[in-house]
């Protein structure tokens, strides 16, 4: 069971998000073939398995995630197609409403709080960095 938990703690922290599934958790944590899939002889890790395993879709919403807050800590605007690009979706007709409605989600969440200062020289600078920028002329806001 510990072995399971630090798998977890393993995918979640990875850079790049990665699917938490039995099969990659069981693997991770070096368990026998044997013991893999007959979870009923061990049924407190099966049912730790149900509630830490990711279906498709809430895998696919924390990559989405993942990727606006990317796209935003790079100083980029966070647009539907940006967070479709960095969360390797690129087929627009194969995903679902769900889907769709988080990145737009994503876009309005970061759009409201992504604030620019542009400065006389023509530079978009976060409102919490506006120190490099002396010259402020007019506030909007980014998307």
């Amino acid at each position: 069971m510990r072995q399971l938990q630090h798998a977890v703690k393993q995918l979640l922290q990875a850079e790049k998000p990665i699917r938490i599934t039995k099969t990659r958790l069981m693997k991770m944590a070096q368990t026998p073939y044997a013991l893999r899939f007959p979870l009923y002889h061990l049924p407190k890790t099966e049912v730790y398995l149900q509630t830490v395993g990711e279906t498709v879709i809430t895998f696919q919403i924390r990559r989405i995630q993942w990727a606006a807050t990317e796209i935003a800590k790079s100083n980029r605007d966070v647009t539907p197609f940006a967070i479709r690009v960095k969360a390797s979706f690129l087929d627009p007709k194969r995903m679902s409403d769900v889907v769709w409605k988080e990145i737009h989600r994503q876009v309005d969440r970061f759009a409201q709080s992504n604030a620019q200062i542009v400065c006389e020289k023509g530079r978009k600078c976060s409102v919490g960095k506006s120190s490099n920028c002396r010259h402020i002329t007019e506030r909007r806001r980014g998307i």
